[in-house]
């Protein structure tokens, strides 16, 4: 008898250690395989079944909040199974000797409850129990009506420790991830695009907290300001559109959902210290409570810091801190949960190039004394950011099959940037301040010695959020309405101050201009309903759904350096609303364990914050949108998992900045919609265990995104001149990409290689630039080690094996590009302990 072993590996959640907790769950009728891969999924367990004992047969809806071995008991109804419990963290299931009386319930070996683990009976000889995974990957597809996966623990863990949680997404079919450096270090050379959608254009979640991305990097919050790798629980991708529920007011594309892992119930601890390549060092550490009183809450606290240097400058540091609180308290009505996540970082810019590998902007790791090269001083050019996340939530739960989801949240942020100017660029600046009104006392001259001037930008925001949700099974349906409210407010100050040689700016003293000195509000409210309607006994489901968003804006004070000169503070507002984003979806489940699935949905963007602050600034401009089709099929086994999807998008209204000026003197200058972009494209997967222990997996991803219109555009240089854009590939999407992972991984080990093939990317709007495509290679391996009450671990990541040079971030312009090299060969190596 072949055993088939249902999910993931090492457990962590609370879920492991309380088989009684009650959670919620959402699995549709089913092959009993699929539904047995989803309740792990969901209750963070490991199940092991026998193959031959589970292919066949078909379970029942599970939809409400139930036990862990109350749900298991539901979907095995009539099942010739039963199930015994080894270890904390480990369901097995064997056939029973006869067979049961019709609609049956399962029963354990111990007695009507999950026996002990001290008592439990060994397990028959012919079912092996392993922590290796069926299928790590795209399991959270099954029942969707949409393309989607979902990414488990077994897979964070063969990362490197401190590994950047976007660089997870990128074996994923349809997926684009760029960094500079595996942990993500540096954010303004992080980019994720999915179907071409880049980060601030999709819905992105932690913990179902909506995080801020925009394309301004200031002002919002990527992922990995907050999460260490060994603190994922989960990440769920969907690739098409994000659902109603997801909160989010720019979600043109798809979805996001980082969840972290939920306190482990009992007290234990880890820690971890990782070195390797650019002088890395990580230190990692985290315990788990056992209840802190009879019946109280159980929690967790981790903490970590990574240090680093860049590959091209030896000398330029970055760096992050990490720290997450996370206490859950079972009632007799529901759970609440309270967390706290903390992240602190520092870096340098990075040199970026030009297509031909000459430089664009290049920071010197030497002072000359020459004020226009000093001005390039990498260690002028720092940014730095403090970001504090805390939330609650309240799950509530009714014996009539109805639950309400209560999340307030609340997020501080505070950061600075630096740079260096030079002594011409800040002579203009002084002259054009002064243009208009000769004898004004709030600015001085830079400093007459030609020495290179420096910027500070300070910054501060303060987001204050709930959601709600509430969900109530009614006969085939499940509805669901629910809400989303937000206030965000954010300051930006950005002066320009004389420098010493040694970075100390003047701030003392009158500054030379400023760039701007403002602040954004925004408010947003988000309203849904949803149906998901069981069909031909549960064969199919039918979802129908809708959300509206209103989102009001203002933005007041010198919004940028032509408010300052003229010395006219302004004030701005605009709201953009969509009452209606209608979406539609269907799937179909027949022989057995095959789906087919449809999606259409209706998406909208606000105007961005950065148009707000604009040279002109247009009150006329149309929110962006975008009409999603999804279609496709999909298969899960107890061997393999398999999906092929195809996808058609319409963005209209497509909103760019226009005319592209020195960096030294202005930042933005105007906002417009200049056209449409058409989107069509093909993604397969397929995941593939031949043996125990053994895992491939494969993907292939197919798009091709062309602009529809030329525009108009003015610069200083040309003048009022159009651009030829119609029919043009949007630049930074790769046409091409292709994925392929070979693993294996035993309760003591893994080892694991995976390659991705991205293919050439243009540059430029006009298609002018066009670079080549790429193959990245990467390996692990890991080891472990009972000792006494403990564990030891060792691990190597090796990343870009055969260190190919390569561009990896680029941002596009409309004839040229400019460009940031991908990740060189990094070795890495890690000690683990737990206890």
């Amino acid at each position: 008898m072949l055993a088939a072993v249902i999910a993931c590996g090492p457990i962590g959640s609370a879920a492991a250690a309380d088989l009684d907790r009650r959670l919620n769950f959402d699995i549709p009728a089913q092959l009993l395989s699929t539904a047995l891969t989803q309740l792990s999924q969901q209750s963070h367990i490991q199940i092991v079944a026998p193959a031959a004992s589970i292919n066949t047969l078909q379970s029942p809806k599970v939809q409400g909040r139930y036990s862990i071995t109350e749900a298991l008991t539901r979907l095995l109804a009539g099942a010739p199974l039963e199930y015994r419990v080894i270890g904390s963290d480990t369901l097995v299931l064997s056939a029973l000797d006869a067979e049961p009386e019709p609609q049956a319930a399962p029963r354990s070996r111990a007695g009507d409850r999950p026996c002990i683990a001290a008592h439990c009976p060994e397990p028959a000889a012919a079912i092996e129990v392993q922590p290796v995974e069926l299928v790590a990957m795209s399991v959270y597809g099954a029942g969707q009506v949409r393309a989607a996966n979902a990414l488990t623990q077994p897979y964070f863990r063969a990362q490197v420790p401190g590994f950047a949680p976007q660089a997870f997404l990128n074996l994923l079919p349809g997926v684009d991830m760029q960094s500079t450096d595996p942990f993500g270090l540096y954010e303004f050379g992080t980019s994720v695009r999915i179907r071409g959608f880049t980060a601030d254009q999709l819905a992105i979640t932690l913990d179902g907290v909506p995080l801020e991305e925009t394309p301004d990097t200031r002002g919002d919050t990527p992922p990995n300001r907050y999460i260490d790798n060994e603190n994922l629980d989960e990440l769920q991708v969907a690739q098409g559109s994000a659902d109603v529920d997801t909160p989010s007011f720019h979600a043109l594309g798809g979805s996001l959902r980082y969840s972290t892992l939920d306190p482990a119930g009992v007290w234990q601890a880890a820690g971890s210290y990782t070195g390797g390549s650019e002088q890395m060092s990580r230190v990692y550490g985290r315990v788990d409570t056992a209840p802190l009183w009879t019946g109280g809450p159980i929690a967790m606290f981790s903490a970590s810091q990574i240090r680093a240097y860049q590959q091209q400058n030896s000398l330029a540091s970055m760096q992050t801190e990490r720290a997450q609180f996370k206490a859950i308290q079972t009632l007799p009505f529901g759970q609440l949960m309270f967390g706290w996540l903390y992240g602190d970082r520092d870096d340098h810019d990075v040199d970026s190039y030009n297509i031909d590998g000459s430089p664009d902007l290049i920071y010197t790791q030497k002072l000359s004394g020459d004020g226009a090269a000093d001005a390039r001083y990498y260690d002028y050019w720092r940014n730095g950011r403090t970001d504090n996340l805390l939330m609650m939530r309240a799950d509530i739960g009714s014996a009539d099959d109805a639950h309400l989801q209560i999340q307030p949240y609340y997020e501080s942020k505070r950061g600075y940037g630096t740079a260096g100017v030079t002594p011409d660029a800040a002579q203009t600046l002084y002259d054009d301040a002064l243009a208009g009104a000769p004898q004004r006392s709030d600015v001085q001259p830079p400093d007459s010695g030609g020495a290179a001037s420096g910027r500070l930008e300070q910054l501060q925001g303060e987001r204050r959020g709930v959601t709600l949700s509430l969900q109530r099974t009614l006969g085939v349906h499940r509805l669901t309405v629910g809400g989303w409210l937000q206030q965000y407010d954010f300051t930006q100050t950005r002066p320009l101050y004389d420098m010493d040689t040694d970075g100390t700016l003047h701030t003392d003293a009158l500054p030379i201009t400023i760039y701007y000195d403002r602040r954004i509000d925004t408010a947003t409210r988000q309203f849904y309903a949803k149906d998901s309607i069981a069909l031909f006994g549960e064969r199919a489901t039918l979802a129908i759904g809708s959300k509206g968003l209103i989102v009001d804006r203002r933005a007041s004070g010198y919004l940028n350096n032509d408010d300052f000169n003229r010395q006219q503070r302004e004030t701005r507002t605009k709201t953009d609303q969509d009452l209606l984003q209608p979406q539609v979806g269907f799937v179909w489940r027949y022989a057995g364990n095959v789906e087919l699935f449809a999606n259409y949905a209706e998406n909208f963007s606000a105007t961005p914050r950065l148009a707000f602050v604009a040279s002109s600034f247009n009150a006329d401009l149309k929110p962006e949108t975008s009409d999603n089709i999804d279609l496709g099929i999909r298969s899960t086994g107890s061997h393999f998992a398999s999906a092929v999807s195809v996808y058609h998008i319409a963005y209209r209204h497509r909103v760019l900045e226009l005319q592209a000026t020195d960096p030294d003197i202005v930042g933005v200058d105007t906002y417009e919609n200049v056209g449409a972009i058409e989107t069509l494209g093909v993604e397969t997967s397929l995941y593939w265990n031949p043996a125990l222990h053994w895992r491939i997996g494969s993907t292939l991803s197919l798009n091709r995104s062309r602009f529809q219109d030329d525009y108009e555009v003015y610069d200083d240089v040309l003048g009022s001149h159009t651009v030829d854009s119609a029919g043009k590939t949007v630049p930074a999407t790769p046409g091409r990409m292709a994925t392929l992972d070979v693993s294996w991984r035993g309760r003591d080990g893994f080892v694991g290689a995976d390659a991705k093939y991205t293919g050439p990317r243009y540059g430029s709007t006009t298609n002018s630039e066009r670079v080549g495509g790429y193959t990245v290679i990467n390996l692990n391996v890991g080891r472990s080690h009972d000792f006494g009450a403990g564990r030891i671990s060792l691990q190597a990541n090796v990343y870009n094996l055969l260190n190919h040079r390569y561009y990896g971030m680029l941002v596009p312009g409309e004839d040229t590009g400019t460009y940031n090299f991908g990740i060189s060969r990094s070795l890495y190596i890690s000690v683990g302990l737990q206890w």
